[in-house]
């Protein structure tokens, strides 16, 4: 079974919304089948064989609440896949540069109320006994022919917008 969690807030255009047999989130819509809390999950031990959680992560009150729960719910040999934003994109550094470290935890449409780099995350997923089996850096949305000129010549660590990580147990 896979469990999408944070998945009510998207378009209904967005394909993440609809994907896993499980759709939680804080709020009813469309594509939700159980309103639930991230850090107070409303299932057995060893449910899930993959957890989903884009760009959700980040607005948790506790992250590592929230976490351990996807630990407890996630069978031994399952996996947990989140994306983040990427805190070293290069756009996102010269906003920081240009206005303050506070531009990096808000975007236009929603608070975010933590960040991580990949060294921060891995320590957090350690203290957790989770560890990261995979990284990806990709893009999420279109892109301008800027962008893509950039992401051409720079290496994903520093032009793609977002971290993809596969997430197992220690």
């Amino acid at each position: 079974m896979i469990l999408n969690m944070g998945c009510g807030r998207g378009l209904p255009s967005h394909k993440f919304i609809w994907l896993g047999d499980v759709r939680i989130d804080v709020r009813k819509a469309r594509n939700v089948t159980i309103v639930a809390d991230a850090h107070h999950l409303p299932f057995r031990a060893e449910t899930f064989n993959i957890i989903i959680a884009f760009e959700v992560c980040e607005h948790f009150l506790s992250p590592s609440q929230a976490l351990t729960e996807m630990r407890r719910v996630l069978k031994s040999n399952g996996k947990i896949i989140i994306s983040i934003p990427n805190v070293w994109r290069v756009g996102r550094r010269v906003t920081w540069l240009l206005k303050r470290m506070d531009s990096l935890k808000s975007d236009s449409v929603t608070y975010h109320r933590q960040i991580w780099d990949v060294y921060e995350l891995n320590n957090l997923l350690r203290q957790l006994e989770l560890k990261i089996a995979n990284i990806y850096w990709k893009d999420r949305g279109k892109q301008s022919i800027k962008r893509r000129i950039l992401t051409h010549f720079l290496p994903p660590e520093i032009s793609k917008s977002h971290l993809f990580v596969e997430i197992i147990k220690n």
